[in-house]
Parts: structure tokens; C-alpha cells; sequence
């Protein structure tokens, strides 16, 4: 009775990894519908490899002779599935926090096309007659400055003329030398 437990026992765990484990895998997949994301695929394969040590760890400690075998792949299977959600959750995040940025942005827009559709005809003609006003004040401070400029280089100018007729007198005077 003993050996045919065993028997059977050896022959449905082989079922298990060789029929269940692939087909499950193919019906999981059948039913995602949109592509992994990035952080799914890594969190899966990363799943995976720890679930794969972790059950041919625990499998290993086992009294069967395929214990290794049998627990590296149900840990594999099992450290995919929760992994692949791990990561499929961060993905979600990421896509919800990317929407709600577009989102803000849009809501901007529309605000700030709101705020001009609310400016009156009045009052953009105030602010161009304010802006025309402080330009004007600008040129003529700037026209005023370059003429400061001017007449101070002139009086440089006559100052040096003097001088320089100065020292002529003064050369003229001594007579030849």
C-alpha cells in the first residue's frame, strides 16, 4: 500500500509540473489584456529566480528524490505570480500619476484660456495706453541722459581746446628760443 501511495504521489507531482504548471501559465497569460509594463516584467523575473531558490531550498530539505526539482518550479511559478502584481501595481501607479499630470496641465490651460476670454476689450486698451505712457517716459529719460552725455563731452572737449591754447599763448610769449 505504502509503494503505491508513493507511486502515485511521484506521478501526480509530475502531473503537477509538467501538465498544470504550463497550462496554468498559458491561462494566466491568455487573460492579461493590456502588455507588461516594465516594472512587471522585472518584479516577475525577479519573483521567479527568488521563488525558484527559495523552493529548491525547501524542496531540497524534503525526503523525495525530485524534491529539488518539484520546489524550484513551484517557487518559480508561485514568486512570478506575485511578483508579476508587485510590479503590475507599481506600473498602475505610475500610468495614474502620469494621467493626473496630464490632467493638471490641461486643467491649467483651460484655466489660463478662461482668465484671457475674461479680459474685457476696456480693459486691454488701459493697459496698452499705461504701457504706450511708460515707454514714452522711458525714450524721453533716455533722450534726456544722451543729451547730458553729450554736453559734458563737449565741455571736455572746450576744456581741452582751452588748455591747449593756453600752453600756446604761454609758448609764444617766452619767445624764440
Amino acid at each position: 500500500m505504502k509503494t503505491l501511495c508513493t507511486f502515485f504521489y511521484k506521478v501526480l507531482s509530475r502531473v503537477l509540473i509538467l501538465v498544470f504548471l504550463p497550462v496554468s501559465l498559458i491561462l494566466l497569460t491568455a487573460c492579461e489584456t493590456t502588455t507588461a509594463g516594465p516594472n512587471q516584467q522585472r518584479s516577475a523575473a525577479q519573483g521567479a529566480i527568488t521563488g525558484a531558490l527559495a523552493g529548491a531550498i525547501i524542496g531540497n530539505q524534503s525526503d523525495d528524490n525530485d524534491g529539488s526539482a518539484r520546489g524550484a518550479a513551484i517557487g518559480a511559478f508561485a514568486g512570478a505570480v506575485i511578483g508579476s502584481n508587485i510590479g503590475e501595481a507599481r506600473d498602475k501607479e505610475i500610468r495614474e500619476y502620469r494621467e493626473a499630470q496630464r490632467e493638471l496641465a490641461q486643467a491649467r490651460k483651460e484655466a489660463a484660456i478662461q482668465r484671457g476670454s475674461n479680459i474685457t476689450d476696456a480693459e486691454l486698451e488701459e493697459a496698452k495706453i499705461r504701457a504706450m505712457g511708460a515707454e514714452a517716459k522711458l525714450n524721453k529719460l533716455k533722450m534726456e541722459q544722451a543729451a547730458l552725455i553729450k554736453r559734458a563731452k563737449e565741455l571736455k572737449e572746450l576744456r581741452a581746446r582751452e588748455q591747449r591754447a593756453l600752453e600756446e599763448l604761454d609758448r609764444l610769449a617766452q619767445g624764440p628760443m
